[in-house]
């Protein structure tokens, strides 16, 4: 089973194929290492930044919070 911050890293490389700092502005932090430590699962992001991230990928937020289900 993949990790959020494995989910997370994958809507930023493979669907909107942005680096960390890029991914970063779009969901409104100006730190990059933000973006780092959630794909690292050394935090998560709060549910409105959960939102943001699955809008911004296209994907439902259920696949993003649990791996199961259709991507989109």
């Amino acid at each position: 089973m993949t990790t959020l911050g494995y989910r997370i890293k994958h809507i930023r490389e493979e669907i909107l194929h942005l680096n960390q700092t890029d991914f970063a502005e779009k969901i409104g932090f100006s730190r990059t290492a933000t973006v780092s430590d959630y794909e690292k699962d050394k935090r998560a992001p709060d549910i409105a930044v959960l939102r943001k991230m699955a809008s911004l990928g296209a994907v439902k937020i259920e696949w993003l919070l649990t791996g199961e289900g259709p991507i989109s």
